[in-house]
């Protein structure tokens, strides 16, 4: 008959069975004896087997828990999240141009007229300031914002002033139009709504941070970025708060709105992608540099500058993933060493189009093909799908400003006054107009009809 034996639970060490601690690693021994080394085997042997199913669940329940907040980070319900007492969206019907850059989606585009402005000036009105936002345009009114702090409003048809509102705060922002609403935000850090057909006041929000963007509205949401870092989510009808999402850094973006998800650019170097309706994160694309443009979306793809040179295209419909960021610099590193001729890309990366020099203004988007200018003073076309270049063409200027198509034209303001009328199939150009001050403001255009603000303090109407 063999000893009896004592079994270490810790170390899996067989002992003799007067041991109290174990001989290999000391820890105090079981209470249990076993008759024979078999014994003890057959009970080792069950306790692996109970180690490897406990082992077994806890991974799977770490997974199914990293897997579960991630789903629910993209599709968990709205509940939670107070509704908005309103469901109207900006309208872009007729010969509107109701916010920066025309749409929710930031195209900057419109079909055109059957004859394009000839660059002559139509008339012009002396705002007595200098204008850093565009125009736009509902019926025969076009509103603009000045930057001694001025709301006006024109007749389009002969620039004469309706009516003016003094906000009292510089204004950088564009204003947008919704229903019976003009909303702005001002550079000391409030939101407000005024009636657009006498600017009386209707609402007002405290964001607690600068703003140089424009607002978008979306199913009766107001998404407005902060210099505090703030996306806010507003209720159109009072200015209520919906919700907020941090970005950690400066926003001078406007929000870009498609189907369920708003898209902005935070000076942390960072696009992120949110649940229009909740604020969650679904997808964050680093930026190289600080872009004060903002994102265009596309069907598949949204179209950033790159202030490193050029333009991106990143499929907005991807999902962060954890260990992005190790990966990323593991392939980083295999390509620096020569180990790779693949070069690394984020996750969401589908193509890069460079023209030369840095690239921060908003791109725009017109039947596939995207427009952007460089700060350099070039202008590019490339191809939606693949970043192809079709043409490139030099303002023989710094650019500040972003490019409008109508029809057969793009539009773009210069550093040194100049509007550009340029072919849209050749990337000739065709005419120049001329202003006095700096155009920082992206055009806009309604029946025909291009209306331009520069820093002369003039606003220009041009066909």
């Amino acid at each position: 008959m063999e000893n009896k034996l004592k079994f270490c639970t810790a170390c899996h060490t067989v002992n003799p069975s007067d041991a109290n601690k174990c001989r290999e690693c000391r820890s105090n021994l079981t209470l249990y004896n076993y008759e024979s080394v078999s014994d003890l085997k057959s009970q080792r042997i069950k306790i692996l087997k109970y180690s490897k199913v406990i082992w077994f669940l806890f991974i799977f329940a770490l997974l199914l828990l990293i897997f579960g907040r991630c789903a629910y980070k993209r599709y968990s319900p709205n509940f939670l999240i107070d509704k908005p007492l309103s469901n109207i969206s900006i309208l872009t019907t007729g010969n509107n141009w109701p916010m920066y850059h025309r749409d929710l989606i930031h195209s900057a585009s419109v079909i055109g007229n059957k004859e394009d402005p000839k660059g002559i000036l139509k008339w012009k009105y002396f705002a007595d300031s200098k204008i850093f936002s565009s125009p736009v345009i509902e019926g025969e009114n076009l509103y603009v914002s000045t930057w001694d702090g001025r709301i006006l409003s024109l007749n389009i048809d002969n620039g004469k002033l309706n009516w003016e509102k003094n906000l009292e705060s510089p204004i950088y922002s564009t204003l947008s139009i919704v229903d019976n609403q003009l909303i702005i935000g001002l550079n000391l850090g409030k939101v407000i709504s005024i009636n657009k057909s006498d600017g009386s006041l209707i609402w007002q929000y405290d964001l607690g941070g600068k703003v140089a963007g424009s607002p978008a509205v979306s199913n009766g949401i107001v998404y407005i970025g902060s210099g505090n870092g703030l996306l806010y989510a507003l209720d159109v009808v009072n200015g209520r708060k919906i919700w907020t999402f941090d970005t950690g850094g400066w926003i001078s973006s406007s929000p870009a709105v498609y189907k369920d998800v708003v898209g902005i650019i935070s000076y942390n170097h960072g696009l992120y992608i949110l649940d229009k309706n909740t604020g969650r994160k679904r997808f964050t694309f680093r930026i190289d540099g600080e872009p004060t443009g903002s994102a265009v979306f596309g069907e598949d793809l949204v179209f950033v500058p790159n202030p490193s040179g050029g333009i991106k295209a990143v499929d907005w419909n991807s999902i962060n993933l954890p260990g992005d960021g190790f990966i990323l610099r593991f392939k980083s590193q295999l390509f620096f060493l020569g180990l790779t001729n693949s070069i690394p890309h984020q996750r969401g990366f589908v193509w890069a189009a460079s023209g030369g020099g840095g690239y921060y203004t908003t791109p725009a988007l017109y039947e596939n093909k995207v427009y952007a200018a460089g700060y350099s003073g070039n202008l590019i076309k490339v191809d939606e799908k693949t970043g192809n270049k079709d043409w490139e063409y030099s303002l023989k200027s710094l650019n500040l400003s972003s490019p409008l198509i109508a029809g057969s034209i793009v539009y773009i303001g210069d550093a040194s006054g100049d509007l550009h009328a340029v072919d849209i199939n050749t990337g000739k150009n065709i005419w120049v107009f001329n202003t006095e001050g700096q155009i920082k403001a992206s055009p806009s255009y309604s029946g025909g009809v291009v209306y331009l603000t520069s820093e002369d303090g003039f606003i220009y109407a041009i066909e």
